[in-house]
């Protein structure tokens, strides 16, 4: 776990890297445009899904009280739907861009180490896209269940707890498995990246840890995560596989 959380300070000297740099810019910029779109979708949705309760049932509006309560959990529920959406679309349609930076940020690993670089596959824009929307589907539909488990053990008194740390560990868990795809689908096919995730998942939650942190800060996280995130995994891989660091 230790080498996943610091990973995300060891891979920060990439950013002098033009290519890299150049790159993450790009990222950004298609972030910052997804990331607003999400957030207006998902506000409309809400507001109107508010609005029809509103209207079929008239005593909800009776109340100056009820109102500014439905503002504001409106307000919470946007907020946190619109990380969820962002996250598992963003990964989605800027996959082969998130593939191409993991694999400059690994190529630059064994230039930096002065180690024989061994031929490293690149899926192309396809097969990127495709692996990508088939995890994330997948890891979409499990986390939904999974949070609703935990959701309703945190109504309990007690075993609360359990859920809302529960609720913070399936989201980091499944964010760091899909920083790290992108990586190992250079190094694994679909079924050896499940098999790796279940055999390290001190490092899948470490990263994801970070992710779920940066991501709670407004439009900056959202900007920053996905590409610091991505890096700091495929750090992370590399590190732990020893196969670029002589210690």
């Amino acid at each position: 776990m230790r080498t996943g959380i610091w990973s995300y300070f060891a891979v920060l000297y990439q950013l002098n890297k033009k290519a890299i740099r150049g790159l993450m810019l790009v990222i950004a910029l298609l972030s910052v445009l997804w990331a607003s779109g999400v957030f207006y979708v998902c506000s409309v949705v809400v507001h109107r899904g508010i609005e029809w309760g509103m209207e079929r049932f008239d005593w909800l509006e009776s109340t100056y009280t009820i109102h500014v309560v439905s503002e504001v959990v409106a307000a919470i529920f946007v907020f946190v739907l619109s990380i969820f959406v962002f996250r598992y679309t963003l990964y989605i349609v800027l996959s082969p861009l998130m593939s191409r930076m993991s694999y400059l940020v690994e190529k630059q690993l064994y230039v930096d180490a002065g180690a024989p670089a061994p031929k490293l596959y690149e899926p192309g824009l396809w097969k990127s896209f495709s692996r990508a929307l088939r995890l994330n589907v997948r890891n979409f539909i499990a986390e939904i269940a999974w949070m609703i488990l935990f959701f309703l053990l945190s109504l309990f008194p007690v075993i609360g707890i359990v859920g809302v740390f529960g609720l913070i560990l399936v989201q980091a868990g499944y964010a760091g498995y899909a920083n790290l795809d992108f990586t190992l689908e250079r190094h694994k096919d679909y079924a050896g990246s499940k098999t790796y995730v279940k055999h390290h998942p001190g490092l899948i939650v470490a990263n994801g840890l970070v992710f779920v942190a940066l991501m709670a800060i407004p439009l900056v996280g959202w900007i920053v995560a996905p590409l610091w995130s991505v890096m700091a995994a495929t750090h992370s891989f590399t590190k732990n596989h020893k196969v670029w660091s002589p210690d």
